[in-house]
């Protein structure tokens, strides 16, 4: 298993599916492997131009934005997959929110169709029908909650890593999601993005940005793109152009982690792609972002910020001095370097290990590091 591999106890919910799709979903949301790296083979006119600081690649890259600090939430408790709908538990969006206000942060990453959490599918092709209304109600209440509190909310849509790499009818409805096959895409563009955009332009003033797929290597290396690389860019490229056109004021990205994230990045995947931003994700108990010169070379480049969007430790030990240490280097590395911002994963105290607080609540001292590190 690879330094970041990680996640997912719980068993995802779909709504209204197909008999076949049910069965095929009714099992553990994936623990990735996280290997394979993408060889960068950008052209030499590509290569970024070196640049003599940080900060001189900060301010190039996004204007001299201030850096911020948060955390990962991703979904509530170890309700992947059914946190925003059967499992919606308000009081607990609203402590948590609170708890990660007082540890420092100021921006939460919440997944939002983890799992196909919250998209209605059907029997005939396209499959995608809709999105769950109790979905979007408990949402704008989770909003809500943010703005009260002061805090950011940056979204994720698909998890890449729940596209499986096994045959069965879950791998055949991200397959045409993501190639644009049967009208899936359009479907999922018209019936499921579209309202979830509207939703959001009510609460602009709390969206810190859009994450199209959270880790697009998952799908790349299990093979959902016959042309690699090509296939995968093409997918970022129209589902950003159509957020675009319906919601110019909304940031948007795809995130970039497993063992390849910062080459992908560097080499130029995610470039070209009409993104607002990039974002990289890191693990290891040094807390060293390996490759983060080479993506901050990138980002100036192609005129973009980049953040931190997941980092933590590698180890599955519950520690809590390695847990404050590497947080702590994350951080700092982060903030000497182009990156915009560092989001720890993860808040929530299902993943002992890299949780930032117990179980009865109480915060470990890992929180105390990230506050003294707050802008």
């Amino acid at each position: 298993m690879s330094r970041d591999a990680r996640r997912h106890a719980a068993t995802p919910r779909i709504v209204a599916m197909t008999a076949l799709a049910a069965a095929a979903c009714a099992r553990e949301a994936p623990t990735p492997a996280h290997a394979g790296v993408w060889p960068p083979t950008a052209p030499a006119a590509m290569a970024p131009a070196p640049l003599e600081s940080p900060a001189a690649s900060r301010a190039a890259a996004d204007g001299g934005a201030p850096f911020v600090l948060g955390y990962n939430e991703a979904w509530f408790r170890s309700h992947y997959g059914s946190d925003l709908t059967q499992h919606f538990d308000e009081a607990y969006v609203a402590a948590t929110f609170a708890g990660i206000g007082a540890a420092g942060g100021s921006v939460v990453r919440l997944w939002l169709f983890e799992g196909l959490e919250g998209i209605t599918l059907g029997d005939h092709a396209p499959t995608i029908v809709g999105i769950d209304s109790l979905f979007l109600q408990n949402l704008a209440i989770t909003l809500r909650h943010a703005r009260r509190l002061k805090l950011s909310v940056y979204l994720t849509a698909l998890d890449g890593n729940h596209a499986p790499a096994e045959a069965g009818p879950l791998r055949v409805l991200y397959g045409h999601l993501f190639r644009g096959g049967h009208g899936e895409a359009a479907a999922y563009e018209e019936r499921v993005l579209a309202p979830l955009l509207g939703l959001l332009a009510s609460h602009r003033d709390v969206i810190y940005g859009l994450d199209l797929i959270n880790e697009l290597q998952a799908p790349r290396k299990r093979g959902y793109w016959p042309d690699g690389n090509s296939g995968a860019r093409e997918y970022v490229r129209r589902t950003a152009a159509f957020v675009r056109a319906a919601a110019p004021w909304l940031r948007v990205t795809a995130s970039s982690g497993h063992e390849g994230g910062a080459a992908d990045l560097a080499g130029g995947l995610f470039s070209g792609l009409g993104l607002s931003f990039y974002d990289l994700h890191a693990y290891a108990d040094d807390g060293v972002i390996g490759g983060a010169d080479a993506v901050c070379r990138r980002a100036a480049h192609d005129g973009v910020a980049v953040v931190l969007g997941e980092f933590g430790q590698s180890s599955r030990v519950d520690d809590d001095a390695l847990q404050a240490r590497v947080a702590s280097a994350f951080v700092r590395a982060a903030r000497s370097s182009c990156l915009q911002g560092a989001l720890a994963w993860r808040y929530d105290a299902h993943e002992r290990w890299w949780g930032f607080v117990r179980a009865d609540g109480d915060a470990r001292p890992a929180t105390q590091a990230m506050r003294a590190l707050a802008p």
